[in-house]
């Protein structure tokens, strides 16, 4: 092995993550997922003066991170509550020319309801054929969304 494949990263979370770590803990990370968490706001590097910090503002982060929960609570009720229709090209059989992709979704889903997910949130199916789906949106450790999409073909085909 060499040391490319073993190198991590030490951060502070500032939210919660999933299979990662909950708010304010420290993890070794691998540099790639630690720029990802960085630059998404949900972590910063563990540097000694920002560890002395954490250990004093605990408290205030662990409300944080109750806030930050409580939201994707609310949002995933608003989530469950939507039904989105996709218009795409299919054969006379309901095969779809395409697909509908997580893009596709979480930009349909920003214009329904205003909320901003990002692609690495949702589990899109692969959706080859016209008919209903149930996509996962993680929004939050336990809390996942299951919104209903629904696939249809174009009336001009």
């Amino acid at each position: 092995m060499n040391k490319a494949t073993t190198r991590k990263i030490k951060i502070i979370l500032k939210c919660s993550v999933h299979n990662c770590g909950k708010c304010g803990e420290i993890v070794e990370v691998r540099p790639g997922y630690a720029r990802y968490l960085i630059d998404g706001g949900r972590a910063e590097f563990a540097t000694p003066s920002k560890i002395a910090e954490i250990a004093k503002n605990r408290i205030a982060l662990e409300q944080q991170d109750k806030e930050y929960h409580v939201q994707a609570q609310k949002h995933c009720e608003t989530l469950q509550g939507l039904q989105l229709v996709f218009e795409r090209k299919a054969s006379e059989h309901g095969r779809l020319f395409g697909s509908v992709s997580t893009g596709d979704f979480t930009t349909e889903v920003l214009s329904a309801s205003k909320i901003k997910i990002s692609k690495c949130q949702v589990n899109v199916p692969n959706i080859k054929n016209t008919g209903e789906y149930e996509v996962a949106v993680h929004l939050s450790q336990g809390v996942t969304a299951k919104v209903k999409i629904n696939v249809t073909r174009t009336s001009h085909s």
